[in-house]
Formats: C-alpha cells, sequence, structure tokens
C-alpha cells in the first residue's frame, strides 16, 4: 500500500504542471443545496464552498503524526487539548492561540509539501474554534466562525468540511439563528453522505479520540440538531422596524449572546410591538423627533390596522430584567350596535302567509296550555284517590289489630291458587288445634277445595285470634303440596313471628 504523504506529494506535483483534472460528478440531483442554480453554472457567492469540495473528492485520509513538532508546540498544544476536554475553554484558547501564533511566526502551516505539518494545523484550528465556540460571548462566537470557515477555505486538501460546516453550525445555533444553523447540519450531513470526511483523529499529544471525526457519532449530533433548527422554540419577542439591519436577526431570545434588551409596546386592544433597543431608539430620531418613552402613551398604536391607544410600555435590560415600565389605564373603546331594522312585507301572500303562522303558533301554545293543566288536574286527582285508599286500608288494617292476619287476608287469593287439595291442611289444623272437630266435620263435607279454603280464611279473619292466624301460618308454610312461591314467602312470613 503505498504512502499518504507520496500520494499527496504527487497530487501537488501534477497540480503544478498543471496536469491536475477535477472530477467530473453529477450534482444535478441536489444541485440546490450545493449552490448551483439554472443550468448548473458556478455562482461566485458559492465558490468558497464548492470549489474545496471538488478538490477534495479523491483525497486520501492522512493520520496525525505528532512526534515531529518541536518541544514547545507539543506542550501547548497538549496544554490546550487536555483544557478542552476538561471543558476549561478559556485555558485551551489560551492555549491553542499562543500555538497558533508560533505556527503563523515560523511559517509551518503554508508548508505544502509535509502533509503532516497541514493536518496537525487543521486539528488546532479546529480545537482553537471549539474552545472559543465553549466560551459563549459574542466576540469569541464570530471568532470561532472565522476559523471554522478558514478550514474551509484554505485547507480542503485535509477533507474536514463536515467538521468545519457542523462547528459553523453549531456557532449559529448558540446564536439562535435556527435558519443559518440547519443550512450548516445539512452541509456537513452532505460531506458525510459523499464520504469526504478526514477519518477518526485523535488529539495531538494524546490517545484520546476527536468523538466529532467518529462518524456515527457525527451523524447522531447532525440528526438531534437538525431537528432542533426545525422546530426552534418561540421567539421572546421580534423586532418590527423595517430598516433593523443592525442584528443578524429580528427574532429576539433571553439567551442570545448578544442580547442588549428589547422594548415592548402595548395597546388597549392587546396589541404588543417590540423593537431591539437600538432600532427603538432610531425610529424615535426619524419619525418621533426623540420624543420620551412615557410620551408614548394614550398614541396611536404600531399596528397598521388597529385603532386602539397605546397604553403599556415594558423596557427590558441586558440583565434580562424590566428596568422600566410605563403605563396609563385606556378603557376599550366599544362599537356602537348595529342598527337593527325590520322590513315590512310588500307582498299580500306574503302577509296572509305571516298571520297564518302567527295564529297557528298561538293556537299551538293554547293547546300546550290546556294539555298541561288537564294533566295537573288529573294527576291531583289520582293522589287524592290513592290518599282516600290509603286511608280506608289503614281504617281496615287498624280494626283488624293483626298484621299477620292482614297479610292473610290481603294474599287470600293467592293462598287458595296455591293449595290444591285442602284435606292435608285440614288434618294438620286440627292437630295444632287451629280448628276444632265440629268445624273439621263441616269443613270435610265441603264439595270443592276453593269453597273450603274461601270458609277456612274468612272464619280466621272474623275470629281474628292472633294464636289461630300464626297457627295456620305455620302449618301452612310446613306444608308440601303449597305452590313454591307461595310457599317461599309463606315461610318468609313464618320466620318474622310476631310484629
Amino acid at each position: 500500500m503505498r504512502d499518504p504523504v507520496d500520494l499527496k506529494r504527487e497530487s501537488k506535483a501534477m497540480e503544478d504542471k498543471g496536469f491536475c483534472a477535477v472530477p467530473q460528478v453529477d450534482f444535478s440531483a441536489d444541485g440546490k443545496s450545493l449552490g448551483l442554480e439554472g443550468d448548473g453554472a458556478l455562482l461566485a457567492r458559492d465558490k468558497p464552498f464548492l470549489l474545496p469540495l471538488l478538490r477534495a473528492l479523491n483525497t486520501p485520509e492522512f493520520t496525525v503524526d505528532f512526534s515531529s513538532l518541536p518541544e514547545e508546540v507539543k506542550s501547548l498544544a497538549r496544554d490546550g487539548c487536555r483544557a478542552l476536554q476538561e471543558q476549561q475553554c478559556h485555558g485551551a484558547e489560551r492555549a491553542f492561540s499562543q500555538l497558533l501564533s508560533i505556527f503563523y511566526a515560523s511559517g509551518f502551516a503554508y508548508v505544502n509539501n509535509v502533509n503532516i505539518l497541514n493536518i496537525n494545523y487543521v486539528i488546532f484550528l479546529y480545537g482553537h474554534a471549539t474552545a472559543l465556540l465553549g466560551m459563549g460571548h459574542p466576540e469569541a462566537l464570530a471568532k470561532a466562525e472565522v476559523q471554522f470557515k478558514k478550514i474551509i477555505e484554505q485547507y480542503p486538501e485535509e477533507s474536514c468540511f463536515c467538521l468545519a460546516h457542523y462547528g459553523i453550525g453549531r456557532v449559529y445555533l448558540r446564536q439562535n439563528r435556527f435558519v443559518h444553523a440547519l443550512d450548516q447540519f445539512l452541509r456537513s450531513k452532505l460531506m458525510i453522505d459523499f464520504n469526504i470526511v478526514p477519518g477518526v483523529l485523535t488529539w495531538p499529544g494524546t490517545t484520546q479520540v476527536i468523538e466529532e471525526t467518529r462518524i456515527e457519532n457525527l451523524q447522531m449530533a447532525l440528526r438531534n440538531y437538525i431537528e432542533e433548527c426545525k422546530f426552534p422554540p418561540e421567539p421572546d419577542a421580534v423586532c418590527r422596524y423595517q430598516q433593523c439591519h443592525g442584528y443578524s436577526k429580528i427574532q429576539i431570545y433571553f439567551t442570545d449572546p448578544d442580547f442588549k434588551g428589547f422594548i415592548r409596546v402595548i395597546c388597549c386592544q392587546q396589541c404588543r410591538v417590540e423593537f431591539h433597543i437600538s432600532c427603538w431608539k432610531k425610529l424615535k430620531t426619524t419619525s418621533y423627533s426623540d420624543k420620551n418613552d412615557k410620551d408614548f402613551l394614550k398614541e396611536m398604536c404600531f399596528t397598521p390596522d388597529c385603532k386602539g391607544l397605546i397604553s403599556k410600555i415594558v423596557i427590558f435590560s441586558s440583565s434580562r430584567l424590566v428596568k422600566c415600565e410605563f403605563e396609563q389605564k385606556i378603557p376599550k373603546l366599544k362599537e356602537p350596535p348595529r342598527a337593527c331594522i325590520k322590513q315590512k312585507c310588500s307582498s299580500l301572500r306574503k302577509i296572509k302567509k305571516k298571520q297564518e303562522k302567527k295564529q297557528r303558533r298561538k293556537r299551538a301554545r293554547e293547546e300546550a296550555r290546556n294539555s298541561a293543566r288537564k294533566k295537573a288536574e288529573e294527576k291531583q286527582e289520582g293522589n287524592e284517590q290513592c290518599q282516600f285508599s290509603q286511608y280506608r286500608d289503614s281504617g281496615q288494617d287498624l280494626y283488624a289489630g293483626d298484621q299477620i292476619l292482614q297479610h292473610i287476608r290481603r294474599n287470600s287469593e293467592q293462598i287458595k291458587a296455591a293449595v290444591p287439595d285442602p284435606a292435608q291442611l285440614l288434618k294438620e289444623l286440627l292437630a295444632w288445634g287451629v280448628i276444632r272437630e265440629e268445624d273439621f266435620g263441616s269443613y270435610c263435607q265441603i264439595s270443592t277445595p276453593q269453597e273450603v279454603l274461601e270458609q277456612l280464611l274468612s272464619s280466621l279473619i272474623q275470629e281474628k285470634s292472633r294464636v289461630q292466624s300464626r297457627g295456620f301460618l305455620h302449618v301452612l308454610s310446613q306444608l308440601g303440596e303449597v305452590d313454591p312461591k307461595v310457599h317461599k314467602w309463606l315461610q318468609h312470613l313464618d320466620h318474622l313471628g310476631g310484629f
């Protein structure tokens, strides 16, 4: 297998002799994402992106040889990489900054025939940009973006496009520029799809692998960031100044690194209009002759189609707290109700039809009232009859004086139907002393069982004897020839005993 350094030197020699040909690749399927528009012509603004891409399509992978660097450089490199791994971004930035200053002074980074120094230098650039990204303040983020872009524009042969676009996307994401960040993450994903990757690299001076150079790790991070950029959070405010050109975006987030506050204007119709502090000052200077903030109260709302008056002004400072607040209570303007005009019918047919409907509604109301009155009267009569029946029954029950006897009298018809043969019943009643022998003889002379039971029950009711009624109930509950339903009820009544 040929050494990568030899391959690279041969490629350089071919470029110097003018025999290096750009590989022909069909980008028509995704030309727009690569910067090709129309008939595929390369636009001037896209050259910094496409030319390194085309130049790197056949670039071999490189290994990082750290032993060729001077001791001073190796010491700074180890310190910077170690600080970056320990999330000490300020220390890592200082170490990488000194290291890059040495490279600039010695010219190591521009020795084209030494590929080892180039890949090391790209890693140091990436580490320096990552440290700046971790610091997070606006100046550091701007420097980090410059360093990532330098990797793309000045060192295309190292095939680190995916890492550089990934880093620029993280810078934009930290600035809450979700649309621009999404574009960079998609570019990085495109480099991976074309297999334009530097291979797995380690931080110089250590055995620690740069996790972003592992393709599976970078792909997972890109998926998460792309999802976040496609569905960004709602901004805390949106600047409505038409000439808002001093900021990278009109959306305002409290988490913006360059957050300097904003002003919110609210009208009595609940319209909310926000401005950057600088945009608000420009608006006052150009359109309102530097009017004081408080003087805007009771002025017309900034929303074009709103007729409300400004009732509240809230100013947020750079500390993300409310700096001052002005409020003027303004009652909401109520629109007068629309006049209701009833037009008279001009057609005789329509007038007649309208009167007929009116008469039908009148008759329906009368019929409903009569029906309701009739139902109420019937209900009242039914209640009176029920009360009379209750009073009558209670009088009879009171006259009877025995609740067991009352149950026997009320259910006499069921008892008659439940006993098919009264002969056995008479014998048992005679044995228990419920009836006398003379009565037994007279009952036996009766031909039909129904007449026997009728005379027996009427005799019990007339005598009104508690002892005889309970004896009759007990004998009847113990009789086996009784209907099962009535028999169960008789047993239950017999178990209840006296009341």
